[in-house]
C-alpha cells in the first residue's frame, strides 16, 4: 500500500508541472516513482511466493515474471493509446478557437511581436496548439494514473494476512 501511495504522490507532483518547468522539477517525481515501484513489487512478490512449496518456487518465479511483463506491456500500450486519444481531444478543443474570423485570434496575429508573414503566424499557432495538446494529454494521463492509485490503495485491504514467517 505504501508503494501505491508513493506512486500516487509522484503522479500528483507530476500534475504540478507546466510547459515552462525546469528539468529538476521532473527528476524528483520520477525518482520517487522508482522508489514506489520497489515498495510495490517486493510485497507483491512475497504475496505471490508465500504459499508455494520450495520445489515449485522456480515455476512460481517464472509465472510471476511472465505476468509482471505482460502487465507492464499492457499498461504501457493502454497508456500510449490514452495519451494519443487525449492529444486528439485536446487538440480539437483548442483549434476551435483558431479562425480567421475570430477577434481574439486576429488580435493575437496583429499584436504578435514576431515579424513574420500571416501564413507563418498561423503555422506558429498550430505548432503552439500541438505542443500544448501533447502536454495536456500527459497531464490527463497523470490524472488517470492518480485515480488508479487511489482505487488500488483499497485492494491490499482485501488480502489475507501472512501468518507464517517467510524464509
Amino acid at each position: 500500500m505504501a508503494g501505491i501511495l508513493c506512486f500516487g504522490v509522484s503522479n500528483y507532483l507530476l500534475l504540478l508541472l507546466s510547459p515552462t518547468s525546469s528539468t529538476i522539477y521532473l527528476v524528483f517525481p520520477v525518482l520517487f516513482q522508482g522508489a514506489a515501484v520497489a515498495f510495490f513489487f517486493m510485497p507483491l512478490m512475497i504475496i505471490a511466493y508465500y504459499k508455494f512449496p520450495k520445489e515449485l518456487s522456480n515455476s512460481a518465479g517464472g509465472m510471476f515474471s511472465f505476468f509482471q511483463m505482460l502487465g507492464s506491456s499492457l499498461g504501457a500500450a493502454i497508456g500510449a493509446i490514452l495519451i494519443s486519444h487525449m492529444k486528439q481531444i485536446n487538440w480539437h478543443s483548442m483549434t476551435k478557437f483558431i479562425s480567421p474570423y475570430g477577434s481574439n485570434f486576429n488580435s493575437w496575429l496583429q499584436n504578435s511581436p514576431i515579424k513574420i508573414t500571416h501564413h507563418s503566424k498561423i503555422l506558429l499557432s498550430s505548432t503552439i496548439i500541438n505542443t500544448n495538446s501533447v502536454f495536456l494529454s500527459y497531464l490527463d494521463m497523470f490524472y488517470f494514473s492518480l485515480a488508479g492509485c487511489i482505487i488500488l490503495c483499497l485492494v491490499p485491504l482485501f488480502f489475507n494476512k501472512i501468518n507464517k514467517a517467510v524464509n
